[in-house]
């Protein structure tokens, strides 16, 4: 019997017991472990970077500018496009998370009112 057929599932030693599997080493433990997580974690990424794809072409094509600058320039019809898409982009993240620099101003000056202001979004 080779020693290729003695780790597969099932096999048998000379004897005829089943033939204990090599222990493995570490680094085939943490491979394994990796390679799942890894598979685990691409289809939301995936799923994520579809999203916004599929979100950037909705906010170009519903631009009338955008639309009716294709067609006699196409190279700035995408630069504006990529602009607004940008700008939509940012003001969704700014309306969920805040502004990083209204955050800092309201912690220095100290008023109460100004920092439950700048931490709104959050809440």
């Amino acid at each position: 019997m080779s020693p290729e057929a003695s780790r597969e599932p099932g096999a048998r030693a000379p004897d005829g017991t089943p033939a204990a599997n090599p222990p493995r080493t570490l680094r085939q433990r943490l491979g394994s472990g990796l390679g799942s997580l890894g598979r685990s974690i691409f289809v939301p990424v995936l799923a994520l970077f579809s999203a916004l794809v599929i979100g950037a072409i909705v906010i170009a094509l519903s631009d009338i500018e955008f639309l009716q600058k294709l067609g006699t320039d196409p190279g700035g019809a995408i630069g504006d496009a990529l602009g607004s898409i940008g700008r939509a982009y940012g003001a969704l993240i700014g309306g969920a998370i805040g502004d990083p620099k209204d955050y800092w101003q309201a912690i220095q000056s100290g008023d109460s009112k100004a920092f439950i202001t700048a931490f709104t979004p959050l809440s």
